[in-house]
C-alpha cells in the first residue's frame, strides 16, 4: 500500500524531468524517444506534456531531420513552478490532505497540527525559488541517445517490448525482415 504525504501527478514529474535533461543537453534539440528512454516513460504520454510544455512557451519544437525539442528560454528564468503550473494549473496550498470535499476539518484546527500547510508553503517555495539551471548537474551524466532507441538489457529491466528500427527482425537481431513476395503462382 502506497503512503505518499506528497503526490505529484506523473505528467508534471514528466515534465520537471524532461526539461532537466532539456537543459542539461542545450546543445542540441532531443527526440522525445530519446528523452523518454532515459527516463524510462511512455513516449506517448511524454509528446503530451512536451506539447502542453509548447503551448505556453517553456519548450518549443525544432523540426527536421535534426529536429526535436529545446528550451524556449534560458534555462536559468525557467522556475519548476512554471513548469509544475503549466501542467497543474495554479499550485495550491490546501491544508488538508483529505481527499473528501469539503474538508472534514473546519480549518481552526488540524489533526496535523499545521504540519500539512507547513510542507505545502515549503514546497511551493521550493519550486518557485528552484531554476532548471540548477538542476543541469542531475542529468549531467545521463547520457542521451537521439535514436530513441533502448538496448536490450534495459528492455528487460522494464519488461518493455525493445524498440526496433524499421527492417529489423525483434528476435533475430540486425537480421532484416523480408517481405513474403505477393505475386501468384500460375
Amino acid at each position: 500500500m502506497a503512503n505518499r504525504i506528497l503526490n505529484i501527478s506523473e505528467a508534471a514529474s514528466l515534465g520537471i524531468h524532461a526539461c532537466a535533461i532539456l537543459a542539461a543537453n542545450p546543445d542540441r534539440p532531443l527526440v522525445v524517444g530519446a528523452i523518454a528512454a532515459a527516463l524510462t516513460a511512455s513516449e506517448a504520454h511524454l509528446s503530451k506534456v512536451l506539447q502542453d510544455l509548447a503551448k505556453v512557451g517553456l519548450v518549443k519544437s525544432v523540426r527536421g531531420p535534426r529536429g526535436g525539442f529545446v528550451l524556449a528560454r534560458p534555462a536559468r528564468v525557467i522556475s519548476l513552478l512554471n513548469i509544475y503550473e503549466a501542467i497543474e494549473g495554479p499550485f495550491e496550498t490546501d491544508t488538508c490532505i483529505s481527499l473528501h470535499r469539503p474538508p472534514f476539518c473546519t480549518g481552526e484546527k488540524c489533526i496535523f497540527g499545521g504540519m500539512v500547510a507547513s510542507v505545502h508553503r515549503r514546497v511551493l517555495k521550493h519550486l518557485s525559488r528552484t531554476p532548471l539551471s540548477a538542476l543541469r548537474e542531475v542529468f549531467a551524466k545521463v547520457k542521451v541517445e537521439q535514436s530513441g532507441h533502448m538496448d536490450e538489457t534495459d528492455t528487460r529491466a522494464r519488461g518493455r517490448r525493445r524498440q526496433q528500427p524499421r527492417g529489423v527482425a525483434p528476435c533475430l537481431g540486425e537480421t532484416p525482415i523480408r517481405k513474403k513476395s505477393m505475386k501468384r503462382r500460375a
